[in-house]
């Protein structure tokens, strides 16, 4: 089994939707056991994402930090351990052969090792889709499939392009041609043992078995299922996000998304399928991309035909693929909470002090609007159909009779709460926008960070 050195830095680039939350929760949580045990797991986030956007060459229209301070402060924390290291960001799959280079040079080229999270093609792709549609996309999942199908060179202009994100063999490329074949491993992650790529990576770092282990059982960053995907995507045709101040257009609707999903699915709501013929084409470029890789000669952690595992394809009579007419009213009620309900990670992380009087109008005027109508209304009306059993059937959040509403009144309802908070959030802005001014332009990234760091203990305690 391969290990990394006693002063090694394992540098973790991704890929995008191949377990990098589960790595990163975990190493987060067990921070301090872990630099117990000599490990140090730099920062004071889950994931490096924010500190390697600008390095790894994200566009400014981008959630990225205005200056290279956070990737100096990085690089100066990781520098100065002479343990082992983990770095963990997705964002560095993407980044380009210079920023590679970079990047590893920056953090000590003679101590970089490179880990690859890769994934199933089959399984891949329809996670990426959903992400797309958390995003804030609206393209339905067939014509979706459809692009994608045309080939992992045919659409390379945007930066989030579903094969730049799925090419594995490019991005194996890249980072070998900086640190070298012997120092760059692959971990297959296997989907019908997902608690594998967390034993792999203990190992690789040469931890005890179960050290990393999730203390709950849930899934990390769980995908959306076919209709809550289809639900979110209504949502996103009416381009709610779009009347949001900038600080906030980045953040709020996918915090949105990620309290939605802490539900549990009911029981009759399909995970994303895809048929038999657009499965046998994917199967093709995953055999491509399998050869390819194992050309490069690097370092390869598990069965790399899992590659080309797939799915089962979608059944007879799902509704996967076509409109969804009617959705659970559970569904919309964990929207609704999601949406008057905010929280400090709803905001920008750089400016949490300066937006402290936006979280509190929001809350203010959240619960006013649950008092009046419309609200009183729409959430009286969801409440009063929702039937909660004395006992819930296992993996099932809604019982065993499921009330349900039409998609067009579901969205319908969930518009008129956005609209109100947005609202709500424009007010809000312009009140505190003199005070953002003041300290993204004059006061410094690190009284920023302090003052990021105060905000979130401070609102923690309420």
């Amino acid at each position: 089994m391969f290990k990394l050195p006693e002063n090694g830095i394992l540098l973790h680039i991704g890929a995008p939707k191949t377990g990098t939350t589960s790595i990163q929760r975990a190493c987060f949580r067990k921070k301090s056991e872990l630099r117990e045990l000599g490990i140090l797991y730099p920062g004071d986030s889950e994931s490096h994402n924010w500190a390697v956007a600008r390095p790894a060459g994200y566009p400014d229209d981008w959630m990225t930090p205005p200056d290279l301070s956070f990737w100096q402060a990085l690089v100066a924390e990781v520098r100065a351990e002479t343990q082992k290291v983990i770095v963990s960001s997705e964002l560095l799959s993407n980044a380009g052969s210079n920023e590679a280079q970079h990047i590893v040079e920056e953090l000590g080229i003679d101590r970089v090792h490179i880990l690859l999270t890769i994934r199933p093609l089959a399984f891949l792709m329809p996670s990426i889709w959903q992400q797309d549609i958390k995003s804030g996309d609206t393209e339905p999942l067939d014509i979706w499939m459809r692009e994608v199908l045309r080939g992992p060179y045919a659409d390379r202009e945007r930066i989030f392009s579903p094969w730049i994100m799925a090419d594995f063999a490019d991005a194996v490329r890249r980072w070998k041609n900086v640190v070298g074949a012997n120092k760059f491993f692959v971990l297959m992650v296997e989907p019908n043992h997902p608690d594998k790529l967390i034993h792999d990576f203990e190992d690789l770092l040469s931890l005890p078995q179960g050290f990393l282990a999730g203390e709950d059982g849930k899934p990390e960053n769980r995908s959306l299922t076919y209709h809550e995907a289809e639900f979110v995507r209504h949502i996103n045709m009416r381009k709610w996000g779009n009347e949001l101040p900038n600080e906030l257009s980045l953040t709020y609707p996918l915090s949105v998304i990620r309290k939605f999903t802490q539900r549990v699915p009911c029981a009759d709501e399909e995970r994303l399928r895809l048929p038999t013929e657009m499965l046998e084409k994917i199967v093709v470029f995953a055999k491509e991309m399998r050869d390819q890789i194992a050309e490069t000669g690097v370092n390869i952690i598990g069965d790399i035909n899992c590659l080309m595992k797939v799915p089962p394809p979608i059944p007879e009579g799902s509704v996967c693929g076509s409109d969804i007419e009617t959705i659970s009213k559970d569904m919309v009620a964990a929207m609704v909470e999601a949406i008057l309900k905010p929280t400090v990670s709803d905001f920008n992380p750089l400016l949490r002090l300066a937006q402290i009087p936006i979280y509190t109008w929001m809350r203010f005027r959240g619960r006013r609007f649950l008092k009046a109508a419309p609200g009183a209304n729409i959430i009286s009306e969801i409440n009063s159909h929702i039937k909660v059993p004395s006992s819930k059937p296992e993996g099932n959040a809604c019982g065993s009779e499921v009330a349900t509403i039409s998609m067009d009144k579901a969205v319908s309802m969930v518009e008129t709460i956005l609209k109100e908070m947005v609202i709500a959030l424009n007010e809000a802005n312009r009140l505190v926008q003199p005070l953002t001014r003041v300290l993204a332009g004059y006061c410094g990234p690190i009284f920023l960070k302090f003052a990021s760091g105060f905000a979130k203990r401070l609102l923690s305690k309420k």
